[in-house]
């Protein structure tokens, strides 16, 4: 799967960092209709997540109410990780703490 170590978009911050980057969005609906589509992200407002699918031009609007999650691949994933690394060597106070509530979780 190329979603092995997924980085999960969440704060508008983050959408606005990923612009013209690929995505995967996981949709969820009352119907069983879930599907995953994958593009490059145009945009996301109060209402929707544009994506450029197959980077043809050919626009698709999701609901944000039919969003589960937006993922950028594996291979961004990584990136995101080793600055988390980093940040973790700068405080470790901080991600020491972090990591020991993360493993009660699992």
């Amino acid at each position: 799967s190329p979603l092995e170590n997924p980085c999960v978009l969440d704060s508008q911050r983050e959408f606005d960092d990923a612009r013209d980057l690929d995505v995967f969005v996981e949709t969820r609906d009352p119907w069983g209709s879930n599907r995953v589509l994958f593009g490059k992200l145009v945009d996301r407002n109060a209402m929707d997540v544009i994506i450029n699918q197959d980077n043809s031009g050919r626009m698709v609007t999701i609901p944000n109410c039919m969003i589960h999650q937006v993922l950028l691949p594996s291979g961004l994933a990584v990136v995101s990780e080793n600055f988390k690394q980093k940040m973790a060597e700068e405080y470790p106070e901080y991600y020491e703490q972090a990591e020991v509530e993360e493993e009660e979780v699992f």
